[in-house]
């Protein structure tokens, strides 16, 4: 009989119960770049369009974690490469089922890698990267495209997976990779 490894724990709501948890408004610098932008998107459509694109495809640099442990440590590092960008990726175990990690924007592989003890202990081989303009890969600027066409490289690469978790854009870029 198969055990079903469900996590069922969530998080304490904040105090105050669900009413406090609700979304607050906007800022009043979000307020500001959107009469900004919808100023500018009027006036010069192809200049506003060149900004918002500049804006929302270069994620913020990340500094490296800042404390090491075992497990980075142990990683196996290897390169591989998605269209002109050597991309860096991360592996751990030795088995013969591989689990891909797919980390989010602004963010890193190695940042999934509370992951990885239990999935070695299960025997699984344990890989992740770090997606275009992300981490210590090559780039300045990423897109959905151009994350699924790097989650399709190391697929290929590592010659195939078992499963895939992501986070976040990780998963919305999983999704559009697995579906063309």
């Amino acid at each position: 009989m198969k055990k079903n490894h469900r996590i069922e724990y969530l998080p304490p709501l904040p105090e105050g119960g669900a009413e406090s948890a609700r979304p607050q408004p906007p800022s009043a610098l979000l307020g500001l770049v959107r009469l900004g932008f919808g100023t500018a998107g009027r006036v010069f459509p192809d200049a506003a369009a060149r900004v918002a694109y500049r804006l929302f495809s270069t994620p913020r640099v990340r500094a490296a974690h800042s404390i090491s442990d075992e497990l980075l440590e142990s990683a196996r590092l290897f390169e591989f490469m998605y269209g002109h960008q050597v991309l860096k990726g991360y592996e751990w175990g030795k088995g013969e089922q591989v689990v891909l990690l797919v980390h989010g924007w602004e963010s890193r592989g190695t940042a999934l890698r509370g992951f990885v003890p239990s999935l070695i202990e299960k025997g699984y081989r344990v890989v992740t990267f770090d997606g275009p303009a992300h981490g210590n890969s090559d780039g300045k600027r990423t897109n959905i495209i151009h994350f699924a066409g790097a989650i399709r490289a190391i697929i290929r690469h590592i010659g195939g997976v078992h499963s895939i978790i992501t986070h976040s854009f990780g998963g919305a870029s999983t999704v559009f990779a697995l579906s063309n």
